[in-house]
């Protein structure tokens, strides 16, 4: 190989090499997740916040007709609290990576993992990871995440049978301390039952 092409090779190593560094990771955003069911409705979508290894969710409709609910995941403090802002009441129980995992649709690692192409999602390209899940065991489906270098989260995820959740406006920027704390007038519950004001 001539000197010329061996200098062409080294500048396309540091072009790419380039190009792959330009991706940094967004720490700090909102967004707002959306699922929707495999008919095509949309529940309404979740404010997310997230700021480096903090992250609350606001839930606007409970299954227990019981209100608003909030969760909030605090990794440094490794520790997760439940809000319950119409009952002034809250919940806490030890960090949970399981937990986390669970709420945020984030992709298992291990067998039955595999990637298959990119695709852009909400403007950002993002790996389709394909995963066998213990929904694709029922269904014969399996799971897709598309999960962006720039974010811990993944940008959409298919369930199965099509359930699909979806981060959109998203907006990169410092998000409030004070989102990421318990009000001082919420009292601290024993259980849910306490929390939620159901008596024994």
């Amino acid at each position: 190989m001539g000197k010329v092409s061996i200098a062409v090779v080294i500048f396309m190593i540091l072009v790419f090499a380039g190009q792959a560094a330009a991706v940094d990771a967004i720490t700090a955003y909102s967004a707002v997740q959306v699922e929707t069911h495999p008919n095509g409705t949309e529940r309404p979508g979740q404010n997310v916040y997230v700021s480096g290894n903090r992250i609350r969710i606001v839930m606007a409709e409970s299954p227990m007709d019981i209100g608003s609910s909030v969760f909030i995941f605090m990794k440094d403090l490794k520790v997760i609290w439940t809000l319950f802002p119409e009952k002034k009441t809250y919940l806490e129980e030890p960090w949970s990576d399981t937990r986390l995992n669970e709420t945020f649709k984030i992709p298992p690692a291990g067998s039955g993992v595999s990637e298959k192409g990119t695709e852009t999602i909400q403007g950002y390209e993002c790996r389709r990871i394909v995963v066998k899940s213990d929904a694709g065991k029922q269904t014969g489906l399996p799971s897709i995440y598309w999960v962006s270098p720039a974010f811990k989260l993944p940008l959409k995820t298919q369930i199965g049978e099509g359930f699909v959740f979806e981060l959109r406006h998203i907006k990169p920027g410092p998000q409030s301390p004070d989102l990421y704390q318990v009000p001082k007038d919420f009292r601290k519950a024993k259980n849910l039952k306490d929390a939620i004001g159901i008596s024994d």
